[in-house]
């Protein structure tokens, strides 16, 4: 398997290292990076973390809505004006963040980086790897997604190792600097001319997108689509609560991380074949079960350390293959004329459902009702929403 990925890779080097190269730079707007300023933020403003948590999910809501306008002009913009547009958004928020006087404008700072950070630069990055491969687009968005993988591994341990000297803001002066590095080099990449697909004759911005309410698929693999995202984010954001309810080592949960990084860039590299030969379609019913059976892990695992490392590697899975899976779903279901708009409004949704989780979580932590029985609840939900996925696959077939 690898020595094909690496056939490819040399055969197609220029477009897989843009994407790979925009995913990586996503990282940025992501929460994992965001996260390592909080302790800073709070302290210059004085604020809790229940305070900070609040204006992180209305930013982060408010660019889940926004997405959905934003990313289908990616159909009608060229690739090179839209790119950069991406990137310097992006360099726009670690500017605001580098200067951010108060909470109110740090609210401005959020929405900047994750409307463009987990938004706009992910969206151009699987969008353009979706549209450039037709016959091996699985293996494409899987190269494509090792970006976001190495956003995770390396940019943590560097951020703490130059927290000390930089300081919170020098952070964010950093990233800013990285981004604009970053955006140059991916846009070197690109062909002198990029032009945006052709629209179709008579179509507005805004139709593609809403003919997918009337699209009954859409509404039976939404919920499949969205579950990892709040699930995910949801257990990880409660992660030291659900730690000391299970009784598990937070040392072990730690180092299991690691594993969780590796099973997703095994199973992204893993799905690409596999989507390549038979189409995302058939794997609507079964990529939620690693997912499923980490939730029974959580259920069953009550003082086993061993549990904890269970949940996060199936967990791991899961996250790969939706990863690679999605774009190339909306590939099959509306070809890549539409991409723009079907996955900006998808993206957008995911989004939304990555800022309510944790809120949602937390809310029914304070009802008294625990991680562990809600881990149940997510279990029945997943079974559920891979059940209503089955007619589209025999209507596929």
């Amino acid at each position: 398997m690898l020595a094909e990925y690496l056939s490819f890779a040399r055969a197609n080097p220029r477009p897989l290292a843009f994407g790979f190269l925009l995913a990586g730079l996503s990282s940025f707007g992501q929460t994992f990076f965001i996260a390592l300023s909080g302790t800073g933020i709070r302290e210059a403003f004085g604020i809790s973390d229940g305070q900070l948590g609040g204006i992180y999910a209305v930013a982060t809501l408010a660019s889940g809505f926004a997405l959905g306008w934003a990313g289908r002009w990616i159909d009608r913009v060229p690739l090179r004006r839209y790119t950069a547009f991406a990137t310097l958004l992006l360099v726009a928020g670690c500017l605001a963040m580098a200067l951010v006087p108060g909470p109110f404008l740090l609210a401005i700072a959020f929405f900047l980086l994750r409307m463009a950070g987990q938004g706009l630069l992910t969206h151009t990055a699987m969008t353009a790897t979706a549209r450039r491969f037709q016959h091996d687009r699985g293996k494409a968005l899987a190269v494509v997604a090792l970006g976001f993988a190495l956003g995770e591994a390396l940019l943590p341990p560097l951020a703490i190792f130059l927290l000390p000297w930089l300081g919170w803001r020098g952070l964010w002066w950093a990233a800013a600097a990285a981004l604009l590095v970053g955006g140059w080099a991916a846009l070197r990449l690109l062909p002198a001319a990029a032009p945006a697909p052709p629209a179709r004759p008579g179509q507005a911005a805004g139709r593609p997108a809403l003919s997918l309410w009337r699209d009954a698929r859409f509404w039976l693999v939404m919920p499949a689509i969205l579950a990892p995202s709040f699930v995910v984010t949801g257990f990880f954001f409660h992660q030291l609560r659900l730690a000391a309810e299970i009784g598990w080592d937070l040392g072990v949960v730690a180092a299991a991380f690691g594993g969780y990084a590796v099973a997703r860039a095994g199973a992204v590299l893993r799905a690409g074949p596999v989507i390549d030969r038979i189409g995302a379609t058939p794997l609507l019913p079964l990529f939620l079960l690693p997912l499923t059976l980490a939730m029974a892990a959580i259920l069953l695992g009550r003082g086993s350390q061993a549990a904890a490392v269970i949940y996060l590697l199936l967990a791991g899975l899961t996250s790969g293959v939706s990863t690679t899976m999605a774009t190339a779903l909306w590939t099959d279901f509306y070809g890549v004329e539409r991409l723009g708009s079907v996955r900006a409004t998808v993206a957008g949704g995911g989004v939304i459902a990555s800022a309510l989780a944790p809120a949602a979580f937390g809310w029914l932590l304070d009802l008294g009702i625990s991680l562990h029985t809600q881990a149940a609840w997510c279990l029945g939900g997943m079974i559920v929403a891979s059940l209503l996925t089955l007619p589209v696959t025999r209507r596929r077939r």
